[in-house]
């Protein structure tokens, strides 16, 4: 299907992550990052052009008037790589959250997440798999984040962090979550334990990871009826490591492209504007102005021109609301970004949700990246400093029976 270049050029992607991958094999938070961007493109090198694409085996997107998109898509996919390399090729040195101490906000936020626990999932029965946790339950990892921060140095508070962290995870795998325990495994691994985050550790451990994601992809499709195993099987011999969800997204991606040849450059625009006012005002949008909600996404707006199940990688949004020119404006803006929080301890928690969220922003759409990690962290953070303060002045005298929070 492809030609021998296409073939090395997909190879030489899943060699720079993987130098990449080694470079920074300090610092934890890096360390996951490139290790998530390594997983998902081998998943897409390896799952389309080495194997071929077996979940979507005939699209019209290998053969259009425009010729074969995977093609153009990978070439795309490479100066995105390509730019990242130019950004992370130098050692990063390694970091630390810079925690307070703050019993108030600590056992706020810790009420709160017992709230969320215990309300924000669906519990009733259902045959079929669908979502059960609500969008609170997933931007929960915010508050795991906060939480340690201002847990001080206390090793009972960080034991009572483990413990719902636990629950959490539990909870969300047993209704067939995997992205939500994700992020919060990666938070606590990094901020808690950064010295077991190794790139040893962490290839000895990946083979385990990799049978629990397919275990639980197989357990939540077939949820109600049983566990799947001959699926389960599937997905271990005859898969090779690849992840169907880059996959999917890799097929929206295409989608972006193809769409792209049919709008207009004013109605690509419109879609960017349209999503930076989704990023503050989100469905409320439509309120106010005459943009059609489908502009906001480029995914659904794409859709109407070649069909896809969701998804996207975050390189063809920029693609397709500027071309090159806003493939590398947007991709170097966002490694500047990371790079920026990865040079003190201050900004180092949202470095951590960057990479705690990194599929959803990765795979899915850059609203990921901004919208919790950029806006509602610092959002709330701001608001309990606040809450902070009011609570001492209101309730203790002169201040003396806490710290100051800064």
């Amino acid at each position: 299907m492809y030609t021998s270049f296409y073939i090395f050029l997909s190879l030489v992607i899943v060699v720079i992550d993987a130098v990449l991958l080694y470079v920074n094999r300090r610092n934890p938070a890096i360390l996951v990052l490139n290790l998530g961007f390594l997983i998902f493109d081998y998943s897409i090198c390896a799952g389309e052009y080495l194997y071929h694409n077996y979940l979507v085996p005939k699209n019209g997107l290998y053969s259009t008037v425009f010729g074969n998109l995977y093609e153009h898509g990978l070439i795309v996919f490479f100066i995105f790589v390509l730019l990242r390399y130019f950004y992370f090729r130098r050692r990063i040195p390694m970091i630390f959250i810079k925690r307070k101490e703050s019993p108030i906000i600590f056992y706020g936020l810790y009420i709160m997440l017992l709230y969320i626990g215990i309300f924000e999932v669906n519990r009733e029965p259902s045959i079929f798999y669908e979502v059960k946790i609500t969008p609170v339950y997933e931007y929960s990892v915010i508050l795991f984040l906060l939480i340690i921060k201002y847990s001080g140095d206390s090793k009972i508070k960080q034991v009572m962090v483990l413990f719902i962290a636990t629950a959490f995870v539990a909870q969300d795998i047993y209704y067939g979550g995997r992205v939500t325990s994700a992020q919060i495994i990666i938070v606590i691994g990094i901020l808690l334990f950064p010295h077991v985050v190794r790139l040893k550790n962490i290839l000895i451990t990946l083979p385990f990871i990799y049978v629990m994601s397919s275990f639980i992809g197989s357990y939540r499709g077939n949820r109600g009826q049983g566990m799947d195993w001959t699926s389960f099987y599937i997905e271990l011999t005859e898969r090779f490591m690849i992840f169907n969800t880059s996959l999917y997204a890799y097929f929206a991606s295409m989608g972006h492209l193809y769409s792209e040849k049919f709008v207009g450059f004013q109605e690509r625009i419109l879609s960017f504007l349209g999503f930076l006012l989704s990023v503050l005002f989100g469905s409320l949008v439509s309120a106010f102005t005459d943009i059609d909600m489908r502009y906001l996404n480029v995914t659904k707006f794409s859709n109407m021109y070649h069909w896809n199940v969701g998804g996207g990688l975050i390189f063809t949004w920029f693609h397709f609301w500027l071309g090159p020119f806003g493939l590398v404006l947007f991709s170097v803006l966002v490694f500047k970004i990371i790079l920026s929080f990865s040079r003190h301890s201050r900004n180092y928690i949202y470095l951590v949700a960057l990479v705690a969220t990194f599929p959803r922003w990765y795979l899915y759409s850059p609203l990921a990246f901004i919208r919790g990690p950029l806006i509602f962290l610092p959002l709330i953070s701001f608001t309990l400093i606040v809450s902070h303060g009011i609570i001492r002045k209101l309730f203790f005298h002169n201040g003396q029976s806490t710290k100051k929070v800064n």
